[in-house]
């Protein structure tokens, strides 16, 4: 029997899999780090060693997962100086001052990120240290990428809570797709006529421009002194294997993807949780049923001012029957309606869960239309800035949403948001049909993304998912080089026929003309 038990256990020796993985949260967003965090928990639930370097830490510890602080990265973000940053104001800004603006706005990250506590620390290990794969949130600029090179490369997997396979052009040969896909930014909701697709295009290649032959420059200059030796940042973004995005069909515009960019939208919303008793009592008592009011975590209800705050508790006081729970990180600084209840923070993916839930107002960030697109709620976007623009697009299209602008809101128009989306029921009949389509998936979205950072660790030196647009320049992979190409001998044989025409014409005028000349002279 003792023989028996050392045999069974060295045949279960080779199935225990540990790799060392190497999470680069570069992206300081709350809704970032709940989507990537989701992915590290359940890797070191599988048994990986997960170290990840992050301006977001968790209230728990983790086993396996080990956090390093970019401490100074938070501090600026809480700072006076970024906190005057008007983000209403910069909703309501041209698409092209935004694309403009963002940049800048990361380069401003660089040197609070190198001076964080995580940063250095990551750099005091040794450059021999073996990690097995590194997952890398790229969106926000390549400031944490150099460690691929400090740790001799290894196999890299690109990983962001975005839903755009055109970010992916620099790493994996994605192409833009300007006619029918907005830019990420854009405040429009569709790209119909001539000119609004001939500036969709400009701005989707001014992006890629600035992002890859100036911000790369900017970042290398900066980060050279603590990473000597470094490859250049396109040559390390361009070791990708792979990219796991936070995109899904049901939900997001319809884009040509690579089978190298994995779809796994929606990883975040996990197995629910139950609601605290008082909240479940809330819930449950609600006459009507209960109104969730959330405006995410990269916007506080508390800095939107006063008067709007009295804008949308006139609206509120509007449907006594119905509960409002409102997400609210401070002390209230008005009189609160009986009808509504005041959080500093809820439980979102439980209560959106909840039967008695019957509509979200929400800003429309990626992770928030996607939780309530899963549990079948529909939705009054309350807009504000970047990509919840486009974020609300399909909801609208579907017929599970209505929109209105934080910016300029007033009671009536909150209320009558509120009020079409209630009383109508097909809204909520097609929040439900969407949260059939959505759910109705082989694999979950998290499984599908551990399958793939795992497929990765198994098949380190896989090359067969690269494309070979990534031997071709920007204008070789969008064909630009061709168009132009026949564009030109097209324009020039056109010249050269009408040259032709234009002789003919000519010799054939001459010889009408003499022989008008002659026919006269015989007269």
């Amino acid at each position: 029997m003792k023989w028996f038990s050392i045999i069974c256990v060295m045949c279960l020796v080779p199935l225990a899999w540990s790799a060392n993985i190497l999470v680069l949260e570069g992206v300081p967003s709350p809704s970032h780090h709940i989507f990537i965090t989701t992915l590290s928990q359940a890797l070191a639930a599988r048994g990986h060693n997960v170290t990840s370097i992050t301006s977001d830490l968790d209230d728990y510890k983790t086993p396996n997962l080990t956090y390093l602080y970019l401490d100074k990265l938070k501090e600026y973000l809480e700072s006076p100086a970024f906190q005057e940053i008007d983000m209403l104001e910069y909703g309501t800004m041209n698409p092209w001052l935004s694309a403009l603006f963002m940049p800048w706005y990361i380069v401003d990250f660089l040197d609070s990120e190198i001076q964080s506590t995580g940063f250095r620390q990551l750099l005091d290990y040794p450059d021999d240290f073996e990690f097995d794969l590194v997952l890398y949130d790229y969106l926000l600029g390549p400031a944490l990428l150099p460690f691929v090179h400090k740790f001799k490369n290894p196999p890299l997997v690109g990983l962001t809570a975005f839903y755009s396979p055109s970010t992916t052009a620099n790493f994996v040969g994605s192409v833009f797709n300007p006619a029918f896909v907005p830019y990420g930014y854009i405040d429009t909701f569709t790209v119909t006529s001539f000119w609004s697709r001939l500036n969709n295009y400009l701005l989707h290649v001014v992006d890629y421009v600035i992002r890859e032959h100036i911000m790369t420059r900017i970042f290398e200059y900066h980060l050279k002194k603590d990473f000597p030796g470094m490859t250049s940042i396109t040559e390390l973004q361009q070791q990708m294997k792979l990219v796991i995005m936070n995109r899904d069909p049901i939900t997001d515009h319809i884009e040509p993807t690579l089978p190298n960019v994995i779809s796994a939208g929606g990883m975040q919303i996990q197995a629910l949780k139950a609601l605290p008793q008082d909240l479940e009592d809330i819930m449950a008592s609600a006459k009507k049923g209960v109104v969730l009011f959330s405006l995410g975590t990269n916007m506080r209800s508390d800095t939107i001012g006063e008067k709007r705050i009295t804008e949308i508790i006139g609206a509120i006081r509007e449907f006594p029957d119905y509960t409002f729970i409102w997400k609210f990180e401070s002390s209230f600084p008005l009189e609160v309606p009986n009808n509504l209840i005041i959080r500093k923070w809820v439980p979102q993916n439980e209560i959106l869960a909840h039967p008695n839930t019957k509509l979200f107002i929400t800003h429309c960030g990626l992770l928030s239309t996607q939780e309530a697109s899963w549990h079948g709620v529909p939705m009054v976007g309350m807009l504000i800035f970047v990509d919840q623009f486009l974020n609300i697009q399909k909801s609208i299209e579907f017929g599970v949403a209505v929109t209105i602008k934080l910016a300029t809101i007033t009671s009536d128009s909150l209320k009558d948001a509120i009020q079409q989306v209630l009383n109508n029921p097909t809204y909520r009949q097609k929040a439900q049909l969407r949260s059939k389509l959505f759910q109705d998936q082989s694999e979950t979205p998290l499984e599908r993304a551990i399958w793939w950072c795992e497929y990765i660790l198994r098949n380190p030196d896989v090359s067969v998912l690269k494309s070979r647009s990534m031997d071709l320049n920007l204008l070789q992979r969008q064909s630009i080089d061709v168009i132009a190409f026949l564009t030109i001998v097209t324009l020039v044989l056109f010249l050269i026929f009408t040259y032709i025409i234009w002789k003919i014409i000519k010799r054939c005028s001459r010889k009408a003309a003499r022989k008008g000349n002659r026919k006269g002279k015989l007269e």
